[in-house]
Formats: structure tokens, C-alpha cells, sequence
């Protein structure tokens, strides 16, 4: 967990996620990010307060976590909505190495609320 610093410079703006996002970002439940807290595990987060919140480039470094652990198929829900999110998804899985592959997920699991990714194995893994 990192905590927010008064020694980070005031013009630094970082874009932060909420735990509802960052969550969907994921395609978890907000109660599983709050039980990740926790149990010390899960992607990085700032305490603002009572507020919890989450570095988009944290969350994609879980997504390569996952990868190097094994976890090689994701199902990142982002909701159905105007399309903002998953464009935001779309938009991030394209530009991160590893990924193998992405689409809608089929119906039964969130249809186009939703998108399955597959990873690429990671070649220095032991896990196969």
C-alpha cells in the first residue's frame, strides 16, 4: 500500500481510479478489492482519508503479475454504459505486451460488458 506523500509535487497530476472502477477494471467484485486490502494482497492503492484509490498503471502492472504468475486468461468486466470504459480497456490491453489475444466475453459471462484477454505464457516462468 502506498500512502499519499506531502512531498509529491502539486502539479503532478495522476490520474486515480475509484475501488468501483478499478474493480470492474479487473472483473471483481468492489467487496473482493476491499478483502485484497485486507489480506495485503492485490494491486497498489492510496489512502485519501477514508478513500481508497487506484493508479491505472498500478492496475496494469496486476494485469502483468497475473501473467507472470501463471494466470494467463482474464475477464475484465468495464460494464456495458456508452462504451467509455471499455474503449479505456480496449485502448490499454492494446498497448501492453503480453497479450495474446482480447474480445467481447460470450453472453453467459457479461457478453459486451465484459472482455476476455489471453496473456501470453511468460518465458521465464516455471509454470506451465
Amino acid at each position: 500500500m502506498r500512502e499519499a506523500s506531502s512531498a509529491a509535487p502539486t502539479n503532478a497530476a495522476v490520474p486515480l481510479v475509484d475501488e468501483d472502477n478499478a474493480a470492474a477494471f479487473l472483473g471483481v467484485s468492489p467487496r473482493t478489492m476491499q478483502r485484497w486490502r485486507l489480506e495485503g494482497c492485490g494491486p497498489s492503492y492510496l489512502r485519501l482519508g477514508r478513500l481508497c484509490r487506484y493508479d491505472r498503471a498500478d492496475l496494469e502492472e496486476y494485469v502483468r503479475a497475473c501473467r507472470e504468475r501463471g494466470i494467463l486468461r482474464l475477464r475484465l468486466a468495464h460494464g456495458r454504459g456508452r462504451g467509455v470504459q471499455r474503449a479505456a480497456v480496449v485502448r490499454t490491453l492494446g498497448s501492453l505486451p503480453g497479450v495474446l489475444s482480447f474480445e467481447d466475453a460470450p453472453p453467459e459471462s457479461g457478453g459486451w460488458g465484459a472482455t476476455v484477454v489471453v496473456l501470453v505464457g511468460d518465458p521465464t516462468s516455471s509454470v506451465l
